[in-house]
């Protein structure tokens, strides 16, 4: 009983002594752990801005010398890159020692080595760089087919920097991988394209904005021809063509033409990379003009025979109409709930039997989760196209 007792005095003494000392010095404690650098700036010093950043992990300090040059960085040990903010330009005195391990770097100190509890003294001149608006700067275009930028930039004013406030339209410079100039067939990495190119990217089919930075739009088009010339047992009919006919098959070559036209017009905004669209309109008009076909017995284009044995006729519809909105993101997932009204397909499998069908509808959806989805349709109209496939 008694040495444990001695043993648990023993402890507590050890560690009330220990927050003596930390309390009891907490300067020195925090010193222990963090150095700086200090000086003066001389010359047209009022407001010039310090910048030490660390040449391993890339963090950067600022720190702005006050109205008589002075400037404090309290910094953690490292080796540290010292510059100053434009439109400022440092004078290192080459002849002076800053450090064993200094070098001396453009308008740049490097191996400036702040060591724990040290304080380095950095002193040194500036002078102010007059901006020139560069000459013959040779404009590098985006990719593909960018149109022009739809967020005006301010123009540029210095040949090292430049603003850009589109940032989806930056440019690139003409990359030849083997530097042969095309002997192997013009590798290029960063491609030029065409508006109507659908293999680069291009503003009309949503890789570039249209308005701001998140407004975009989708052109498409789709042209479908087929041609067929078919020949099947076809029936004679109470009514043949033949009056004269006596057999019971008639003629059965038929030609049918179908030629169809699909378009489609999608504006959504959002950031549609990372999260759900904030809302969308989708139009999509189809048109099957003309649609023709040819039979040589009557009752095959229509069950009148009045009708003849040739039929031409024109469809238009909407195949699709909506407008979407999203409401809420539901978590920092991107979960979120959405609203979707019009003419939209939808899709549902029963057994071995799929059913779509394209219907005047609204529909809700949460999704809760990343890969569960909850969805309901709310039918407007009666008028529909059904399908239905045996799977």
């Amino acid at each position: 009983m008694i040495p444990q007792l001695s043993l648990t005095r023993a402890l507590i003494a050890i560690a009330t002594s220990a927050l003596f000392v930390i309390m009891g010095f907490p300067e020195h404690a925090g010193a222990q752990q963090r150095g700086g650098i200090t000086g003066v700036v001389k010359g047209t010093a009022a407001g010039v801005v310090v910048v030490a950043t660390n040449q391993v992990t890339s963090g950067v300090t600022r720190a702005r010398a006050g109205a008589d040059g002075h400037y404090s960085l309290k910094l953690p040990a490292g080796a540290y890159r010292i510059a100053v903010e434009l439109p400022y330009v440092p004078k290192f005195d080459k002849t002076k020692s800053y450090g064993e391990h200094v070098i001396f770097r453009d308008d740049a100190l490097e191996n400036v080595i702040v060591s724990e509890g040290k304080i380095i003294t950095v002193d040194f001149e500036v002078e102010k760089k007059e901006s020139k608006a560069p000459e013959n700067l040779a404009r590098r275009k985006p990719l593909g087919g960018a149109g022009n930028p739809s967020v005006p930039s301010q123009p540029q004013t210095q040949p090292d920097r430049r603003e850009v406030r589109d940032r989806w339209r930056i440019g690139f410079p003409e990359y030849d991988r083997y530097g042969d100039k095309g002997a192997r067939g013009r590798d290029i990495a960063f491609n030029q394209g065409h508006w109507y190119d659908p293999y680069h990217q291009s503003k009309i089919k949503g890789d570039y904005p249209i308005i701001g930075n998140k407004v975009f739009m989708i052109l498409s088009a789709v042209d479908i021809n087929s041609i067929e010339l078919r020949r099947s047992p076809t029936p004679s009919d109470v009514s043949s063509v033949s009056p004269g006919s006596t057999a019971f098959f008639g003629r059965s070559e038929a030609l049918a033409i179908n030629h169809t036209m699909q378009f489609t017009f999608e504006l959504f905004h959002g950031d549609s990379t990372y999260k759900p669209r904030d809302w969308a309109i989708k139009i999509s008009p189809t048109f099957s003009l003309p649609n023709y076909v040819n039979a040589r017995e009557n009752g095959v284009i229509n069950i009148d025979v009045r009708r003849g044995t040739n039929r031409t006729d024109t469809q238009v519809s909407l195949e699709e109409a909506f407008a979407e909105v999203k409401l809420a993101d539901v978590n920092a997932n991107f979960d979120f709930i959405s609203v979707r009204a019009g003419i939209q397909p939808f899709l549902s499998r029963i057994s071995a039997v799929l059913f779509t069908q394209t219907i005047t509808s609204a529909r809700a959806s949460s999704g809760v989760s990343a890969t569960i989805a909850i969805s309901t349709t709310l039918p407007i109209s009666t008028s529909s196209r059904k399908t239905q496939t045996a799977a």
